[in-house]
């Protein structure tokens, strides 16, 4: 196996790893999309769950305005197996 690549909508770990058989290890490559929010939705949802308030009432989710992030890795795989891995 050349790689595990897990992910959620958080900021991503740093630690990039390549086993010794060579399969490469990251647990959370990160998340793709509006960032400066949580999971890349405006924050009306949220807190209205939190304040106890019905989010029913609120106009559906739609992405967060801003800047987008880009969560991933690049590989070098040779063989089925990685030579490489980076954050990009």
């Amino acid at each position: 196996m050349a790689a595990v690549l897990g992910t959620h909508t958080h900021e991503p770990t740093i630690n990039l790893h390549v086993l010794p058989g060579g399969t490469a290890l990251v647990a959370d490559v990160g998340m793709t999309g509006p960032s400066g929010s949580p999971g890349g939705f405006p924050l009306d949802h949220f807190a209205a769950e939190m304040k106890g308030e019905d989010p029913t009432s609120l106009p559906p989710f739609e992405l967060a305005a801003g800047p987008i992030t880009l969560g991933a890795v690049l590989l070098r795989i040779e063989g089925g197996k990685t030579l490489e891995i980076r954050r990009i």
